[in-house]
């Protein structure tokens, strides 16, 4: 028999110390012994400082689930584990400590699962079928050596609280900026460089653990605005005690200035040369504009008691100056796209692209002579609305042209 699970099972656990952990591939009737449930004290969650925030969404949130069903054997010098999830609508599984070194595909099909427990092992990497466990509301994956964490984690979206801590991250997915009912994100002691800026759209989020992160310089300002957020804690990062102003910066190009009102004009149809530029767009933290390759950037020194935080501002334009003219902008009328629209519209660039090319002249005095604007309204009122069967707009022409 040697290493392999038995035929009717699946494994969707790998531990390095011979255990596997599977789920039965046909339903079994027999009577089924749950280690967890008759030796609690051998599985118990000892909760340190900060994943006592994972026990105060367990307590407040939602009952106690009840524990998987688990069945225990050896066999020769194997030990196999057998999950069983019948009639069982809303259950946990704690694997703390188990020496897993890997995860299998086959762990996606627990839909039922709520609470999932994989801290204290040595799991390097986890399988995109993770984002499949839509029914997840707590994850612990503390205490591993995690080195980055899938995309599809983003289809959580019941999702609320998620303990990272203690691995190898360097970074984090964008795509968790949609996990619309997170409410505690731990990810301290890691290798995190940067924050995504996407992060800040998450609109429950109360709690976020980003201490010891020995490479992280600043923190958006998008998180740090957030209102939402109750409780930070950021100490022994890499924060600046003080920053030097630097303001100088180029303009937009051209290309980049048709990019920015392409965007804020939300236009559809675009050829599949633009649709790659445009779906390179990123949000301005003051007006959530789009800006491409020119940006300016900022910094805010927040002084606490036990720590000094720096907040990174990038702006599409020089909004402000001075912390005076900073608050002057935020309390003052002025025009300001949708939150998370420039994301929307640049994922939806990445995902749809128009598959024919334009057949444009090779002329380039063209291009110039008809779009060479002093300011954005010029380039406005110089555009030739497109008709129908008439060919692209003058926009469309030249951003075809030069990219």
């Amino acid at each position: 028999m040697g290493q392999q699970a038995s035929k009717h099972n699946e494994a969707f656990a790998f531990t390095g110390n011979n255990v596997l952990i599977t789920i039965p591939m046909q339903p079994d009737e027999t009577k089924v012994h749950d280690p967890v449930l008759e030796h609690p004290g051998a599985y118990d969650l000892t909760f340190s400082g900060l994943a006592k925030d994972l026990a105060y969404i367990d307590q407040t949130y939602y009952a106690r689930d009840e524990q998987i069903p688990q069945e225990e054997q050896r066999i020769e010098g194997l030990t196999e584990i057998t999950v069983d999830q019948r009639a069982m609508p809303s259950v946990s599984m704690n694997l703390t400590g188990r020496a897993l070194v890997r995860l299998g595909p086959r762990i996606g099909t627990l839909y039922s699962l709520t609470q999932l427990n994989l801290s204290h092992n040595q799991i390097q990497t986890l399988p995109k079928e993770i984002g499949n466990l839509v029914n997840l509301r707590v994850l612990n994956l503390s205490y591993n050596r995690l080195i980055s964490v899938p995309d599809t984690m983003h289809r959580l979206k019941r999702l609320r609280a998620i303990n990272l801590s203690h691995n190898q991250l360097e970074s984090i997915p964008s795509s968790m900026g949609m996990l619309s009912d997170l409410l505690v994100l731990i990810v301290n002691n890691n290798a995190i460089r940067h924050l995504p800026s996407q992060l800040g759209q998450l609109p429950r989020l109360a709690t976020l653990h980003i201490a010891h992160n020995s490479l992280l310089e600043s923190i958006p300002a998008e998180i740090a605005d957030m209102p939402s957020l109750k409780k930070l804690v950021a100490h022994a990062c890499n924060f600046p005690d003080s920053l030097p102003k630097h303001l100088p910066h180029d303009p937009p190009s051209l290309v980049e200035t048709c990019a920015r009102l392409l965007v804020k004009q939300r236009k559809k149809g675009i050829p599949k040369k633009l649709s790659s530029y445009l779906a390179m767009a990123k949000t301005c933290t003051a007006c959530k504009g789009p800006y491409f390759d020119t940006h300016v950037r900022h910094h805010r020194i927040v002084h606490r008691v036990d720590t000094t935080i720096a907040i990174d501002y990038r702006l599409c334009s020089l909004h402000w100056t001075t912390e005076n003219d900073r608050l002057l902008y935020i309390f003052s009328s002025r025009q300001m796209m949708p939150n998370g629209a420039v994301d929307t519209y640049a994922a939806e660039m990445r995902s749809n692209p128009l598959e024919e090319e334009l057949d444009v002249p090779d002329d380039d005095s063209y291009y110039y002579c008809r779009l060479v604007p002093s300011n954005h309204e010029s380039l406005e009122s110089e555009r030739i609305p497109a008709q129908k069967g008439a060919g692209p707009s003058t926009m469309h022409l030249f951003a075809t042209r030069f990219l």
